[in-house]
């Protein structure tokens, strides 16, 4: 596996280097973000690995740079001794896969290297890979909205998702958030949303899937709907596809507790999570929406659900927010009407039987 590494302090580079040799990448070194990118375009490469502050070139503007003009781009990983949360949080909004700050550990940088590896090398999924959904009689109380997204652009489309979307539609869904991303990246996401005046809440287990509220999964585990009780569960499950939580796992829980009242969302991110999930949603008579993937600083969660979802809704993320807000209005209402005919079937059966 080749690993593309840029950083202009010898020593840094040359203890980097041998970290990843050691574990037995190929390893280009270049000193500054333009010979970085002549690097990348002569040729291929698993993975970037690249320091901040360089000369000619910075790490934020190569960044940039590689996730408009190299699509698909291969993941990125952003080594910096800036370690401030203004330095983070810029970071992962141009685009870096994942965030380490120097002095970085062996184990770290070589288990985040060798994970975003994996989930880019991860092969588009197939139809074939869904089991049909459970037959199930999903009658809740409200509809529910699960959303996915990765490092490399997802928590920035997450906020501008939800700062785009009408108050009154998420007042009446359940909403659900699977991000991958580190700890850090997602309490930064909540701690801006609930400036906007959203109701953010990191879940914790046996928690109830109230509308009006936005959940966060944990970093570390899986988060599943319970059929029937219409509460939030965390599981101690293996990664899927690399990752945990897992949007599938998610996603494929939603298809069971909620049938046809339920959107499953996937935006930016690295790999192939959520697309199969995603076709579980749809096979059981909810809706998919994705952000499309030609915008998406990273294309490959929501190139992977068009692969599988035939009728999956792709928009831009400027028009995903008004478009989810109008699919939970339409939710809501046929679960209203649903409710209505059931009320008047039951009403008519009573007067039989008297």
């Amino acid at each position: 596996m080749k690993v593309l590494l840029i950083e202009d302090h010898k020593d840094t580079a040359r203890f980097l280097r041998t970290i990843l040799e050691k574990a037995a990448f190929d390893v280009t070194l270049a000193t500054d973000g333009e010979q970085g990118l002549e690097l990348l375009s002569a040729e291929r490469f698993d993975a970037i690995v690249a320091d901040w502050m360089m000369p000619k070139m910075d790490g934020i503007w190569f960044l940039r740079t590689v996730r408009q003009d190299f699509r698909p781009s291969p993941p990125i990983l952003m080594v910096t001794a800036l370690d401030t949360e203004q330095a983070r949080e810029r970071g992962v909004e141009a685009g870096a896969d994942a965030f380490l700050v120097k002095p970085v550990r062996a184990k770290e940088l070589v288990g985040r290297v060798r994970s975003c590896i994996e989930r880019h090398r991860q092969s588009l999924p197939s139809r074939s890979e869904v089991p049909p959904p459970p037959v199930r009689d999903a009658r809740p109380a409200h509809v529910a909205v699960a959303i996915a997204a990765s490092t490399g652009g997802g928590p920035a489309a997450v906020e501008r998702l939800f700062c785009s979307a009408e108050r009154a539609a998420l007042d009446k869904a359940a909403i659900v958030v699977v991000l991958h991303a580190q700890d850090w990246i997602r309490s930064a996401l909540a701690n801006r949303l609930r400036q906007t005046g959203l109701d953010i809440e990191l879940v914790t287990d046996h928690c109830s899937a109230q509308p009006g509220r936005i959940f966060l999964a944990h970093t570390d585990q899986h988060l599943i709907f319970r059929p029937g009780l219409l509460s939030l569960r965390c599981v101690d499950r293996p990664p899927e596809n690399y990752v945990r939580p897992s949007a599938d796992i998610l996603f494929r829980s939603l298809s069971e507790a909620y049938g046809p009242h339920a959107a499953a969302v996937v935006l930016s991110g690295l790999g192939r999570d959520g697309a199969l999930g995603a076709r579980a949603v749809e096979q059981a008579g909810g809706v998919v929406l994705v952000q499309d993937p030609t915008h998406a600083v990273a294309l490959g969660m929501p190139a992977a659900v068009i692969e599988v979802v035939p009728k999956a809704r792709v928009s831009s993320l400027e028009a995903l927010g008004p478009a989810l807000s109008r699919r939970i209005h339409r939710l809501a209402d046929g679960l209203t009407e649903v409710r209505d005919a059931q009320t008047r079937s039951s009403r008519r059966g009573s007067m039989i039987t008297k």
